[in-house]
C-alpha cells in the first residue's frame, strides 16, 4: 500500500509539472490533509493494490531510495498515519500512474517549470515592490514589522542672539588733565549665545501595520553669557608719571560704579505625543505622516550687577533681574520622508508644524522700590500675558543603515518660533533711575544646530 501511495504522489507531481509547477502554498495544503481524506482519495483513484511491487529477482523497489534527493523530500509527505496504519496521500484529481520509476523521473526532468520541493516560510517570500530601503535591510522607519521603535538624539544647538541695541554701562579712561575718552561699554546686543549640548528621545509602538503611537521629548543644557567692566583707580607709573583712571558709568544717569556686569541665561525643553501613519514603504521611498500634541518651553534671564561708589542714594552692591517664560502647548502635524540614494544610505527630511497657545510671564526682581536703577515699583513683581505662536521645524539628514534594525542619522535642525517674549525686550532704558515699565514686546526666535541620532526597531 505504501508503494502505491508513493507512485500516486509522484504521478500527481509529474502531471502538475506538465500543467504548471505547484506552488509552495499548494504543497503545504497537500501536506496538511488529514489521513481519512488522503485514504479516501487513494481508494477512489486506484482501488485495492498489493503492498509491494517487485522488480527483477525478488527485489522490492523503494521509491524514496531510488529517486533523486529533491523528489525524496516531497515523498516524505506520504508517511504512515500512526492511528490507522494507512498511507497519507494528497487528495488530487485521478490521473494515469507512470509505469516505471524511470518514466516518472524522466517526466519530472522534462518539466518546463522547476518544482520547488522545499517548504518556504511565508515571511521569507518578499515582494520586490515592498522591499525596504537599503536592499533587504530595513529602512529604520517605524513602518517596519517590529512592534517597537525608538530614537536617541544628541543635540548641539544654539539660539539667536538678542536683537535690540542700547548702552547699559560705559567705561571711561579719565586722565588727570584733559577730556574723558570712551574705552568700553556693555550693550544689550553684546549678549552672544553659544552652542549648547542637549538630548532628544523618542519611543513608539506600532498598533497595527499602518498606525503607531509615540512619545518624545527634548532638553538642552542652559546657555550663559557674562560681560564685565571694572573700575581701575589712578596710579603712578615707574617713571613717576600719573596713570589714567578708568571709571565705569551707569548710563544715562552718569553715576560712577566700582564694577558692573551683565549676564544672560536661556533654557528650553519640550515634549510631544503623536500618532504615526505609515503611508509608504518600498525600495525607494519611506513616508510617514504625523499628528498630535506638542509642548515647548522657552525661558530667559537677564541680570545686572553693579556697585555704586558715589551714588545719590546708599552705596552697595545691587543685582536686578528680568526673567521671561514662554509656556507653549498646542497641536502639530508633520512628516518623515526617506529617499534611497545607494544601498544602505538614504536622505531623510523630518518636518513639523505646530500652532501653540503661548502663556507668557515676566518676573522682575531687584532691591526695594526706589533703590534700583533698572527696577522700581512700576515694574517689580510678576506680570502675565498671552499670545499665539507658530513653531516650524525641519531637519534634513543623511541616514546610514548599520544593521537591518539600526540606523545612524546626521543632520542640521532649524526651528523657528514667533511671538516669543525675551528678557532684554522688557528693559526700559529710557527710564533708568525713574519709573521703568514692562513692554511685553515679543520677537522671533531661531534655534539651529547639529543633530546626531540612532534609531532602532525591536
Amino acid at each position: 500500500m505504501r508503494g502505491i501511495g508513493i507512485w500516486t504522489m509522484l504521478f500527481v507531481l509529474v502531471a502538475d509539472a506538465n500543467a504548471g509547477a505547484p506552488t509552495p502554498s499548494t504543497l503545504r495544503r497537500i501536506q496538511k490533509m488529514d489521513a481519512p481524506q488522503r485514504s479516501s482519495i487513494v481508494s477512489q483513484i486506484i482501488g485495492p493494490a498489493p503492498e509491494k511491487e517487485h522488480h527483477g529477482e525478488g527485489e522490492t523497489l523503494s521509491a524514496e531510495s531510488k529517486l533523486p534527493n529533491d523528489v525524496a523530500e516531497i515523498v516524505s509527505a506520504t508517511e504512515t498515519a500512526p492511528a490507522t496504519g494507512k498511507t497519507k496521500v494528497p487528495t488530487l484529481t485521478p490521473k494515469p500512474v507512470p509505469s516505471t520509476p524511470a518514466e516518472a523521473t524522466s517526466k519530472l526532468a522534462q518539466s518546463s517549470t522547476p518544482i520547488s520541493l522545499e517548504e518556504q516560510p511565508d515571511e521569507m517570500i518578499i515582494d520586490s515592490d515592498q522591499q525596504s530601503i537599503g536592499g533587504l535591510w530595513r529602512s529604520g522607519s517605524p513602518a517596519e514589522a517590529n512592534p517597537f521603535y525608538g530614537r536617541l538624539e544628541y543635540l548641539y544647538w544654539k539660539t539667536s542672539n538678542p536683537s535690540p541695541s542700547g548702552t547699559v554701562f560705559q567705561s571711561f579712561s579719565v586722565p588727570l588733565v584733559g577730556q574723558r575718552t570712551l574705552t568700553g561699554a556693555i550693550n544689550l546686543n553684546d549678549v552672544h549665545t553659544d552652542y549648547e549640548m542637549g538630548l532628544r528621545a523618542l519611543i513608539g509602538r506600532n498598533i497595527s501595520e499602518n498606525f503607531g503611537v509615540e512619545l518624545g521629548g527634548l532638553w538642552v543644557y542652559p546657555g550663559t553669557d557674562l560681560k564685565v567692566l571694572f573700575s581701575q583707580p589712578a596710579g603712578t607709573s615707574t617713571t613717576g608719571t600719573p596713570t589714567n583712571k578708568v571709571d565705569v558709568i551707569l548710563t544715562p544717569t552718569g553715576e560712577v560704579l566700582g564694577q558692573a556686569n551683565m549676564s544672560f541665561r536661556n533654557r528650553y525643553w519640550g515634549t510631544e505625543a503623536n500618532g504615526r501613519w505609515h503611508l509608504m514603504n518600498n525600495r525607494v521611498w519611506t513616508v510617514d505622516g504625523l499628528a498630535g500634541a506638542r509642548y515647548f518651553d522657552y525661558a530667559e534671564r537677564l541680570a545686572f550687577g553693579y556697585n555704586l561708589t558715589n551714588p545719590s542714594s546708599a552705596a552697595g552692591n545691587r543685582v536686578e533681574r528680568f526673567e521671561t517664560n514662554n509656556h507653549m502647548i498646542g497641536g502639530q502635524v508633520g512628516s518623515d520622508v526617506q529617499l534611497a540614494v545607494i544601498e544602505y544610505v538614504s536622505l531623510q527630511m523630518i518636518s513639523r508644524a505646530a500652532v501653540l497657545g503661548n502663556i507668557q510671564d515676566v518676573t522682575v526682581k531687584g532691591p526695594a522700590a526706589g533703590m534700583g536703577r533698572f527696577t522700581n515699583w512700576s515694574n517689580l513683581g510678576s506680570h502675565n500675558t498671552g499670545a499665539a505662536s507658530i513653531l516650524l521645524e525641519t531637519t534634513p539628514s543623511f541616514v546610514v543603515h548599520l544593521t537591518p534594525d539600526i540606523t545612524f542619522q546626521a543632520g542640521y535642525t532649524i526651528i523657528w518660533l514667533n511671538n516669543i517674549m525675551r528678557a532684554h525686550e522688557q528693559l526700559d532704558l529710557n527710564q533708568v533711575g525713574k519709573s521703568p515699565l514692562i513692554s511685553f514686546k515679543t520677537d522671533d526666535l531661531f534655534i539651529t544646530g547639529f543633530s546626531f541620532a540612532l534609531t532602532a526597531n525591536w
